[in-house]
C-alpha cells in the first residue's frame, strides 16, 4: 500500500510539473 501511494505521489508530481511547464 505504501508503495502504490509512493508511484501515486510520483505521478502526481509529472503532473503538476507538466501543467507548470504547459500554463
Amino acid at each position: 500500500m505504501k508503495q502504490s501511494h509512493c508511484k501515486f505521489l510520483n505521478n502526481y508530481m509529472k503532473f503538476e510539473q507538466a501543467i507548470k511547464l504547459t500554463s
